[in-house]
């Protein structure tokens, strides 16, 4: 484990936080002879952003019919490029 005083860490916070959640070792926290552990949850990682998403239904009609769709030929002029 550890120790920090309470300045260091309010100069390094981010660092500090991302290598306890990285590895999960506790941190000490010395402030005026009183000791604070900063750790990480037990529980682990929540859902990820992905899973957070709402799903929503972008699809208008049968999704199984899509497979049929024809398009048409271009009739454009080519580039001359």
């Amino acid at each position: 484990m550890n120790d920090i005083t309470l300045t260091a860490l309010r100069k390094k916070l981010f660092r500090v936080a991302d290598r306890v959640l990285a590895t999960g070792a506790p941190v000490r926290i010395r402030r005026g002879g009183r000791i604070l552990t900063l750790s990480a949850d037990a529980q682990g990682k929540g859902p990820g952003r992905l899973a957070r998403l709402k799903r929503r239904n972008l699809i208008a009609g049968d999704a199984s019919t899509l497979w049929k769709v024809k398009v048409g030929k271009w009739r454009g002029r080519a580039s001359a490029g």
